[in-house]
C-alpha cells in the first residue's frame, strides 16, 4: 500500500490498506494507511473515521494521530463552510436541503455540539 501510495496509485495503496485490515485489523497500519489515501483523495470525512477505528486498535499510534491531528483542522473549517450553506437554505425555507448540508457538516465534525 505505501509503495503504491508513493506512485500516487491511489487505487491500488487502497485495495492494499483494505486487504491489510481484513488480514490484521488488530495491526494499525492498515487504517494508517488507508486514512492516508482517502485524505490524499480529499475525502476527510472518511479520513477521520477510519483514524477513529485505528486508534481504537492502537490507541498510542503516533502516526495515526498526527494524521488526524493534520486533517481534522481542513475538515472542521469544510464542516464550517456546509453549515453556512445549511443556514442559508434554513433561511430560505428549503429545510430539505438545510438537513443535507447540516449532515454534511455532521459528517465531518461529529463531535461539534453546535451542528446538533
Amino acid at each position: 500500500s505505501a509503495a503504491y501510495f508513493e506512485l500516487e496509485n491511489l487505487e491500488q495503496s487502497m485495495a492494499d490498506a483494505n486487504k491489510c485490515i481484513d488480514l490484521a485489523p488488530k495491526w494499525c497500519k492498515g487504517y494508517y494507511r488507508k486514512a492516508k489515501v482517502l485524505f490524499a483523495g480529499k475525502n476527510l470525512a472518511g479520513a477521520l473515521s477510519v483514524c477513529r477505528k485505528g486508534l481504537e486498535v492502537a490507541a498510542d499510534d503516533p502516526q495515526l494521530k498526527a494524521l488526524g491531528d493534520q486533517i481534522r483542522p481542513q475538515a472542521v473549517k469544510e464542516a464550517e463552510g456546509h453549515k453556512e450553506k445549511g443556514n442559508v437554505s434554513f433561511q430560505a425555507k428549503d429545510y430539505e436541503a438545510a438537513i443535507a448540508w447540516y449532515q454534511k457538516a455532521l459528517h465531518l465534525d461529529p463531535e461539534n455540539h453546535i451542528l446538533y
